[in-house]
C-alpha cells in the first residue's frame, strides 16, 4: 500500500501521490467523473421476451445511453430514457477508467404516473477502488408522489471516498425510465478522501419466501377466493352483475350435470367493482357499489341463500362461506370533486386542494365505505355468511407514492375491525414484491397468461416461481373463450396442471372467470370440453384442500 506524506510548505498544502496537487494550483472543481464511463447491467430475475420488448423499444443504445451525458425528455418516447421492463431490479456497474474522488452519486429516473412509470422504491449505491471489495456508500428512496410528468433524482450526497468503481442497484416497478447516472467529484485521491467504508456491500438474496399458504390464520381462513363481478349502471355487463342465488349455486358448491349439488365448492367469494376507474369518480359510483352488493335476493343476500340451498342437499354440519368486499382506488384526477361527506365537500385532485387535503379526503372516502360497508353487512344477519375483510380493487401500487401511503392507511383501517385486507395484483405490477409493507395480509399474483396469446406457456412457471420469491399465492384465470374454444379450455388447463407440478396447489388462490355467464356457461354446458372445465377446477380444489 502507498504510503502519503503531507508537510505545509510556506502555507500551502503540499501533498505527494496520486492525486498530488502543486503549490499555488487552484483546486479542481468537482465535476460529472462518470461522464463517458463504461458500465454494464444485470437483471435481478432475468426474462428473455421481457428483455426483449424493452429492448426493441427503450434501448441501452451502444450501452452508453446513462453516462453519455444527453438528458432526455420529459416523455417516455424521448430516446433518451433507457426502458428496464419489470424483472424485479437492475444492477449497473461502472468503471470510471482511474480513482477518482467522488462527493455525490445521483441516478435520474422519469415519473409518469398515468403510464405506469415508477421511480424506484430505493436506490442503493455502493464503491470499491479495486471492483472486487465493495462497500456500500448508501442508499436513497425514489419519491412516487404526486401527479406531475417530470425527471426525478434518487441522489446520495457522501464525504469524500476515493473508488474507481461504483455499483448502482435498483428495483423495478412496471416500467422504470432511466437517464444519467451522475457522479460529482474529482480525478485521484483528494486529500482527506477515504476509502470506500461503510458495510460491505451484499447483493440481497433470492431465496424463496414461499407461496402463501392456503387456510392460515394469517389470510383468514381462506383458501380459494373466487371473484364474483359487479357492474354499475351505465355499464353493458349490468345484468350479469345480478346474481341470484341460483347463480351462486355453482359457486359455492359443485353441481352435476342436473345443476345438484354434489360437494361444497369455494369457500370465499370476493364481490368485485367491476368495470374502469371512471365508474367510480364520483360518492353516486361508491354509493351504488354499496347498494347492488346489498340489494335483497341479489349478491351478497343471494350468496346467503345459495349457502342453504346446497346445504339442505349435502346436509352435514352447518357451512361457512367468507366474503370479501371491494375498495376502489379514490381518484385523484377526477374534473370533480368526489362529493360530500358530513356536509364537507370532497375534493380528492390534489391539483386543486394541495396534496396534503387531497390525501386526507381520499383516506375520509375510504373510511366511509368502509363502515357503511360493514354496517350493511351487519344489517343483513346473515345465517352462513362470515365478513372476511377487504380488497384493494387497484392492481397496481407504486412504492413511496400517494396510492401506497392510502393503502397502508387503508390496512390499518382494516385491521381496526380485526379483519383481513387482501390484493390481487398483475403479473410484475409496480408494488408487488413490497404487499406486505404496503399492509396487505395476503396476495396473490394474477400470470395474465390466459389473455395474450403471443405468451408463452412458460409465463405459468415464471408465475410460480416469483409467487413463491415474493411469498404470494396465486390466481387461476379463465374467461368466456372456455365455453367454445379448445385452445381457451387447453390454456385454462395449463393452469391447473403447472400449479400442481409447482406446488401451488396449496397456495392461497384466487379465481378469476370473467363475468359471471363464464362460469354458469361451463357449469351448465351439454359441450363435455366445456363442461370438463368446471369439473376440472372442482378436482384442482378437491385434491389441494
Amino acid at each position: 500500500m502507498r504510503r502519503w506524506a503531507a508537510a505545509l510548505i510556506g502555507g500551502a498544502l503540499l501533498t505527494t501521490g496520486l492525486g498530488a496537487v502543486a503549490p499555488g494550483a487552484a483546486a479542481e472543481q468537482p465535476h460529472d467523473v462518470a461522464l463517458g464511463a463504461k458500465y454494464t447491467v444485470s437483471t435481478r430475475i432475468p426474462n428473455a421476451q421481457l428483455q426483449a420488448e424493452a429492448d426493441a423499444h427503450y434501448p441501452d443504445v451502444g450501452g452508453r445511453s446513462l453516462t453519455d451525458g444527453v438528458r432526455a425528455g420529459a416523455g417516455f418516447t424521448d430516446p433518451g430514457w433507457v426502458g428496464y421492463l419489470q424483472q424485479v431490479g437492475r444492477t449497473m456497474d461502472v468503471d470510471l477508467g482511474s480513482v477518482k474522488t467522488i462527493r455525490s452519486l445521483s441516478m435520474d429516473y422519469l415519473f409518469y404516473q398515468s403510464a405506469s412509470v415508477f421511480l424506484p422504491a430505493k436506490v442503493t449505491y455502493a464503491l470499491s477502488a479495486d471492483g472486487t471489495h465493495w462497500r456500500t456508500a448508501g442508499s436513497a428512496a425514489g419519491n412516487n408522489r404526486g401527479t406531475a410528468n417530470e425527471h426525478r433524482a434518487v441522489s446520495l450526497a457522501i464525504a469524500p471516498t476515493y473508488a474507481r468503481y461504483v455499483k448502482v442497484v435498483f428495483d423495478t416497478n412496471g416500467y422504470t425510465f432511466a437517464d444519467e447516472l451522475t457522479v460529482l467529484g474529482t480525478d485521484g485521491r483528494a486529500p482527506g478522501a477515504r476509502a470506500p467504508h461503510g458495510p460491505a456491500y451484499r447483493p440481497e438474496p433470492l431465496a424463496d419466501q414461499g407461496y402463501q399458504r392456503a387456510g392460515t390464520p394469517r389470510v383468514g381462513g381462506v383458501r380459494d377466493m373466487y371473484l364474483a363481478y359487479t357492474y354499475g349502471p351505465g355499464n353493458p355487463n349490468r345484468a350479469q352483475g345480478m346474481w341470484s342465488d341460483r347463480d351462486l349455486l355453482p359457486i359455492v358448491s359443485h353441481v352435476d350435470t342436473e345443476g345438484r349439488p354434489t360437494d361444497w365448492m369455494f369457500d370465499t367469494v370476493l364481490w368485485m367493482a367491476g368495470g374502469d376507474a371512471s365508474e367510480y369518480q364520483d360518492k353516486a359510483g361508491w354509493t351504488d357499489l354499496i347498494d347492488r352488493q346489498f340489494t335483497p335476493n341479489v349478491d351478497v343476500d343471494a350468496l346467503d341463500h345459495a349457502v342453504d340451498t346446497a346445504r339442505s342437499s349435502l346436509g352435514g354440519a352447518p357451512h361457512r362461506v367468507k366474503v370479501v368486499l371491494p375498495v376502489p382506488l379514490p381518484t385523484m384526477d377526477s374534473p370533480t370533486p368526489w362529493g360530500e361527506l358530513d356536509g364537507q365537500t370532497l375534493d380528492l385532485n390534489p391539483d386543486r386542494v394541495g396534496g396534503a387535503k387531497a390525501a386526507a379526503n381520499r383516506l375520509k372516502v375510504v373510511d366511509w365505505l368502509i363502515a357503511r360497508s360493514r354496517a350493511r353487512f351487519a344489517a343483513g344477519h346473515y345465517r352462513n355468511l362470515d365478513l372476511a375483510g377487504f380488497y384493494w380493487m387497484y392492481e397496481r401500487i407504486g412504492p413511496n407514492s400517494s396510492d401506497s401511503a392510502l393503502v397502508q392507511q387503508t390496512a390499518a383501517s382494516v385491521h381496526s375491525h380485526r379483519l383481513k385486507f387482501y390484493w390481487i395484483p398483475y403479473y410484475q405490477a409496480p408494488g408487488f414484491q413490497y404487499w406486505r409493507s404496503y399492509g396487505f395480509d395476503a396476495a396473490m399474483l394474477q400470470p395474465n397468461y390466459f389473455f395474450d396469446d403471443t405468451l408463452p406457456a412458460s409465463r405459468l412457471t415464471s408465475a410460480t416461481q416469483l409467487a413463491r420469491w415474493a411469498g404470494l399465492g396465486v390466481e387461476v384465470e379463465g374467461d368466456e373463450p372456455m365455453l367454445t374454444s379448445p385452445a381457451a379450455q387447453q390454456k385454462f388447463a395449463a393452469y391447473l396442471d403447472t400449479f400442481h407440478h409447482e406446488g401451488a396447489d396449496r397456495a392461497l388462490t384466487g379465481w378469476y372467470w370473467g363475468a359471471r355467464d363464464t362460469t354458469l356457461g361451463s357449469a351448465r354446458s351439454t359441450d363435455p370440453a366445456a363442461r370438463h372445465t368446471y369439473d376440472a377446477a372442482y378436482a384442482y380444489l378437491r385434491t389441494s384442500r
